[in-house]
């Protein structure tokens, strides 16, 4: 999994062996194994999903249509935003990383979750989905704004400021291990931006 986090257009490179022993064959009414079975190859290749399409929308919803199988649908967007010359964020000496992540690889990613979550967008805007989308790296003030709702902070209540935002916007995705400090800042903003994205464009469903 982390592999496929940090490097998700090289993973499927990798050849992974299976063992010849240890396979069932499942019923699938109770999920009981009956009887030993040969798999049917020695080695598989698993790709991320990523490598296609990165917010997962493609089985719940087609462009140009609505959804399948579902009332609502919330799309959460964590991608890391598209680098540019001169950002400030943590730099990485790892050749993997370096050589998959070329320019023109984060050019062709970037080009397509913009146009998948314009398109998604675009179907909420027009009532063809019920659904909201929810993106890292933008502060809760910017939020409401966006939504043309008057923004009063609370002052008993401490936002994710615009400094740690930042970093959880630009923060790379790679193998290294994140430290407590950074995890608490990306998972406080992610919190906060569900909370808002509901508060002020769907207070129907927002708790009292």
């Amino acid at each position: 999994m982390a592999a496929s986090a940090a490097l998700p257009y090289v993973i499927g490179a990798l050849k992974l062996k299976l063992p010849a022993d240890g396979w069932q064959a499942i019923e699938p009414g109770t999920r009981n194994p009956t009887h030993e079975i040969a798999p049917h190859t020695r080695t598989v290749r698993l790709w991320d999903g990523g490598a296609y399409e990165n917010l997962g929308l493609e089985p719940l919803y087609k462009p140009g249509g609505s959804t399948v199988g579902c009332d609502e649908l919330i799309v959460s967007d964590a991608s890391g935003a598209f680098p540019t010359i001169g950002d400030n964020r943590p730099k990485r000496k790892s050749f993997p990383r370096n050589l998959f992540r070329s320019r023109l690889v984060q050019v062709a990613s970037y080009q397509i979750r913009s146009l998948r979550c314009r398109q998604f967008v675009d179907a909420i805007k027009t009532g063809a989905v019920k659904g909201q989308l929810i993106q890292m790296g933008f502060p809760v003030q910017d939020l409401a704004r966006r939504s043309g709702s008057d923004y009063a902070p609370d002052p008993e209540i401490t936002f994710v400021s615009d400094e740690n935002v930042e970093k959880a916007r630009t923060y790379p995705t790679d193998l290294v291990q994140i430290s407590e400090e950074m995890f608490e800042i990306i998972a406080n903003h992610g919190s906060e931006s569900a909370e808002a994205v509901y508060r002020y464009y769907r207070p129907d469903l927002t708790r009292s």
